[in-house]
Order: C-alpha cells, then sequence, then structure tokens
C-alpha cells in the first residue's frame, strides 16, 4: 500500500500518494505560478493530523457562527 501525504497547491492542501504527486507535477510543469510542496516531507503534517485539525477548526467556528462568509 502506498503512503498518502499532505501536498501544498496554491491556497488549497490536496491529500495524494508520491505517485499521483508525480504525475499533477508532470502535467502542470510550464505551468505559470504552479507550485506544489510536500508538506509531509517538509514539516511532518501528516493526512490524519491535518484532517483532525480542519474539522476541529471547522467544528469551533461552526459552534460560535463565524463559519459564515459576509460579502
Amino acid at each position: 500500500m502506498t503512503e498518502e501525504r499532505l501536498y501544498s497547491l496554491k491556497d488549497d492542501f490536496v491529500i495524494m500518494t508520491e505517485g499521483e504527486a508525480m504525475l499533477l507535477k508532470i502535467k502542470e510543469t510550464g505551468t505559470p505560478g504552479f507550485e506544489m510542496y510536500d508538506m509531509t516531507k517538509r514539516h511532518g503534517i501528516t493526512p490524519d493530523y491535518w484532517k483532525k485539525s480542519n474539522y476541529s477548526r471547522e467544528g469551533l467556528l461552526r459552534s460560535s457562527g463565524l463559519d459564515k462568509s459576509y460579502g
């Protein structure tokens, strides 16, 4: 089984395997502004840790009413 990793793409995070990341990098080569970082390798952030912290943050925002966009 291949290990999933957390990658940063511009303003978003994506969970994928190293193989999927390489295919995306090959496909997007030459695209202006394309940057991708392996957050698992760079900072040790695992997909499970990111999911837990992101879900708890969203739950806190939802319970406090701060999750609504004003615009």
